[in-house]
């Protein structure tokens, strides 16, 4: 077997080698009369150099790689760098991504209104980044809004109950406190205050409708609901509506009584200002318009009959005066009710004048019966004394009393 040798570095090759096993160069191929004297020549000379046959000291040979050393340290020391880094970079941007995900994750679940596990995600991201100052300002937060919910769940239970007072002051505080919060978070707090703010007034309405009695009470809480959303306004209105045409009614019905039928039209035109086309209160309406005329028309004739019964109550159907012969004057008369009413205590006033007109004095005379009903006559007589001349006398006047 033919040894061979590399001619870069000297190391011992198979025969056939193309490649320097060791140093990597190519190996250069002689024909074997060539290569088996050089080996020979190569051995010679190793015998001739061999210690144990030459006193000259060996000549120490340095490894080819021992001599690369102080270049592949620093290469190696780099790559080793290189690799520890690179982990920690991954590593560490491994773990942003983490809380970074956890962050999202908390910050979902707490606009969801999930504040436990929003709280429960971010400690966790916290064991993570204990340095991240971001996610404990999130935690502070997150913290804030979950006892600002428990107060809110609290003014929710205090409005189920019908304690509408309490609620209302527990909310003014919530609402000056989310007035101050800027966060996500608190935007849908304070659209819930306002959501209770309606609930409240709408509850507060609902208890009092029973207890109001008067138009403008009802129409001052109508003039509230105008400004809410709430999908139970149309509900609170109808009954608001209904209750007003109720006390409308109920007060025309009070003023008719009294004939007071101007005051009646008013109090329906109100009612209708606010229920309009109403179809109780306009039939109430016309028929109050047909009361008020039949009234008036019986108001001017019981007025014409009233003036009448005051000064036209009684017709004078004869009268007559004579002068006899001891100087005296005797008269009588009748007369005839045309009043409507009972009349009584009638009383005729006479007047007597000469021949020349001239008056000398005047007198009264009772008539009979004392009462006279619509209809009956009434007489009357009287003697005068001692005029001992022609006079003429006259019937000026015949009064009565009535019962108004």
């Amino acid at each position: 077997m033919t040894l061979l040798f590399c001619h870069h570095c000297g190391e011992t090759l198979h025969e056939g080698t193309s490649f320097c096993t060791n140093c990597g160069e190519k190996v250069e191929q002689q024909n074997s009369t060539e290569q088996e004297n050089s080996n020979s020549a190569q051995h010679k000379q190793a015998v001739n150099e061999s210690p144990l046959q030459n006193n000259t000291p060996p000549v120490s040979k340095t490894s080819p790689i021992i001599s690369k050393l102080p270049i592949i340290i620093p290469i190696v020391s780099f790559l080793v760098v290189c690799i520890v880094l690179t982990f920690y970079y991954f590593n560490e941007q491994s773990k942003n991504d983490k809380v970074l995900e956890l962050q999202q994750i908390a910050e979902d679940a707490a606009l969801e209104g999930n504040f436990g596990e929003a709280i429960e995600t971010l400690s966790e991201a916290l064991d993570i980044r204990a340095d991240y100052e971001v996610l404990s300002d999130n935690l502070e937060e997150i913290e804030r809004a979950q006892a600002f919910s428990n107060q809110l769940n609290h003014v929710q239970k205090l409005v189920s109950d019908q304690e509408f007072d309490k609620a209302d002051d527990e909310l003014s505080v919530l609402k000056e406190q989310s007035e101050t919060e800027t966060g996500a978070l608190f935007e849908s707090f304070r659209d819930q205050i306002v959501v209770e703010e309606e609930t409240i007034t709408i509850g507060k309405i609902k208890l009092e409708i029973d207890s109001l009695s008067t138009v403008d009470a009802l129409a001052n809480r109508l003039s509230t609901l105008e400004s809410l959303s709430s999908s139970e306004v149309d509900e609170i209105k109808t009954q608001i509506l209904d209750k007003i045409v109720q006390i409308t009614n109920d007060l025309v019905t009070e003023q008719l009584a009294n004939s007071e039928f101007a005051e009646a039209l008013d109090t329906i035109n109100k009612g209708l200002s606010y229920k309009t086309n109403d179809e109780q209160l306009l039939e109430r309406k016309a028929q109050v318009e047909e009361d008020k005329l039949a009234f008036e028309e019986a108001q001017e004739k019981s007025d014409q009959e009233d003036l009448h019964n005051r000064t036209a109550a009684v017709e004078l159907t004869s009268f007559t005066a004579e002068l006899n012969e001891n100087g005296d004057v005797s008269f009588e008369g009748s007369l005839i009710s045309t009043a409507t009413i009972p009349i009584y205590s009638l009383t005729a006033f006479y007047a007597v004048y000469d021949a020349n007109g001239q008056f000398l004095f005047e007198g009264f005379v009772y008539i009979d019966p004392y009462t006279l009903e619509p209809g009956d006559e009434g007489y009357f007589t009287g003697l005068i004394e001692d005029v001992n001349q022609e006079v003429t006398v006259e019937i000026y006047n015949i009064t009565w009393y009535f019962d108004e």
